[in-house]
């Protein structure tokens, strides 16, 4: 039902421009809220939702919203239903993998509800929590754990409800003030609200064909370079900067520390690379490198270059930004960078372990003391990523991919990136990737919003037995 009222966005827009998209889409309003409708009269037995009913519950409500969300693109004559559903969960996962072509030609009705797609997948965690928690009380806190399956699950505040509108309120405030910077640097207002809905949720979908190049401006480019590390941030963060001015939270977090880091070795690197090449003068080459670095370690994937063109230290650079992610508790998808702290000091402390064997000694990040079982998940987090990455990519040569597109494409979905390398580089997209592998990719996009336990959890016997 909240889902169908976010199609009346795209039915006022297309009733005031007389598009021919009006049906499809009001037919797609009328179904979902009728189903939504019929399934809210349904009583269940025990309103007791422990953690198997937790993750199985949020499994099928990503799905379904794909579902019913794929209605408008197959009413209105732009998809089937494999590209339909593929567009779906692309944007609801804020991954910006597109089977769209000719983005300029298509009615921007149909950009309107794409991009809206991303905006609310963005902070989809807090849609779930304010649509269904009120009614679970306590119980409501596994279904919350099993959609932030990050280190913590921390709540912020003592009722998730609380929490859930909170973030809503940083999240729409910061959608609000990046429409308006860019509307005042020069983009229309379709233009303007489209791209701050791909660029605040970390999603990349943009209604121009050459993505943020399109403009040719310094000033735009920096104004989404912005939004992009904003959305990266822990809205936690966001939160307490802007509610109680806590700057301490800012300093004392390492994680950010580490974001912040990261950003600027990489683009340092590729500034280097791209102005002692030739390619750009040092000017451009700041201004691209950060982009470019923000562009894929927050997982946002905007056209912005073709960096297939580059030197192949670039190129290494921007690959390796598609193993970072943002931080945990943003839009941007990833492995997230407090894990890899994690996975880098308990790397250490085994080489220390090697020379000290009687040593006891304890991880920590910051002055935080990291817990063991928090260790092993890292651990056994990255080992799944790596095996989920695999399967993928060894699925997609089967069908004929050559290897470079197959293993960026893995890469991608599962990190929500969007584009890759290869025919699914930044000015290709997915349209050509067969049908079975559009289905493994639409599946590799849910893993890696859900963060891999959610959904991988389901495929174990044990998920199944009483």
């Amino acid at each position: 039902m909240l889902l169908s009222i976010s199609m009346t966005v795209p039915l006022i827009y297309a009733w005031q421009t007389h598009s021919e998209d009006l049906w499809g889409f009001l037919y797609s309003f009328l179904i979902t809220l009728t189903t939504g409708f019929f399934l809210s009269r349904a009583k269940p037995a025990s309103m007791n939702l422990q953690i198997k009913e937790s993750n199985f519950v949020v499994v099928l409500c990503w799905i379904l919203f794909c579902v019913f969300s794929s209605l408008p693109y197959m009413f209105c004559g732009v998809f089937n239903f494999t590209d339909a559903m593929f567009e779906s969960m692309s944007g609801f996962t804020t991954t910006g993998s597109s089977v769209l072509v000719n983005i300029e030609l298509t009615s921007k009705t149909i950009l309107l509800w794409r991009g809206l797609t991303q905006w609310m997948g963005g902070m989809g965690i807090v849609v779930l929590s304010l649509a269904i928690l009120p009614f679970l009380g306590s119980h409501g806190y596994n279904l919350y754990k099993a959609e932030t399956t990050g280190l913590s699950a921390d709540k912020l505040m003592p009722r998730l409800q609380t929490t859930a509108k909170i973030l809503w309120f940083v999240y729409v405030a910061l959608s609000l003030v990046f429409i308006l910077s860019l509307r005042m640097a020069g983009m229309n207002l379709f233009d303007s609200t489209l791209h701050t809905f791909a660029g605040i949720s970390t999603g990349g979908f943009s209604p121009k064909a050459m993505g943020i190049a399109a403009y040719q401006s310094s000033a735009i480019d920096w104004i989404v370079t912005l939004m992009m590390f904003l959305g990266g941030i822990n809205f936690f963060l966001h939160y307490r900067l802007v509610f109680f001015k806590d700057t301490s939270s800012l300093i004392r977090d390492r994680e950010l520390l580490g974001y912040c880091l990261i950003i600027f070795v990489f683009a340092s690197g590729m500034t280097w690379d791209l102005w002692q090449k030739g390619i750009h003068p040092i000017a451009d080459s700041i201004r691209i490198s950060v982009f470019s670095v923000i562009n894929h370690v927050t997982t946002t994937g905007f056209t912005h270059q073709d960096y297939l063109s580059w030197p192949k230290f670039s190129q290494s650079i921007l690959l390796a930004c598609f193993l970072v992610g943002g931080c945990t508790g943003s839009t941007a998808g990833g492995p997230k960078v407090m894990r890899l702290i994690v996975l880098f000091k308990a790397a250490a402390l085994e080489l220390k372990r090697v020379l000290h064997p009687s040593a006891v000694v304890k991880l920590r990040v910051g002055n935080t003391p990291i817990k063991d079982e928090i260790v092993t998940q890292v651990w056994g987090f990255f080992a799944w990523y790596a095996i989920v990455l695999g399967i993928s990519a060894l699925a997609l040569t089967a069908l004929g991919m050559d290897i470079t597109s197959s293993v960026s494409a893995a890469l991608s979905c599962v990190g929500n990136v969007g584009p890759g390398f290869g025919t699914v580089g930044p000015y290709a997209n997915y349209f050509l990737v067969p049908e079975a592998g559009k289905w493994i990719l639409f599946f590799a996009m849910l893993a890696g919003r859900l963060e891999l336990y959610t959904l991988l959890v389901l495929f174990t016997p044990n998920f199944w037995r009483k």
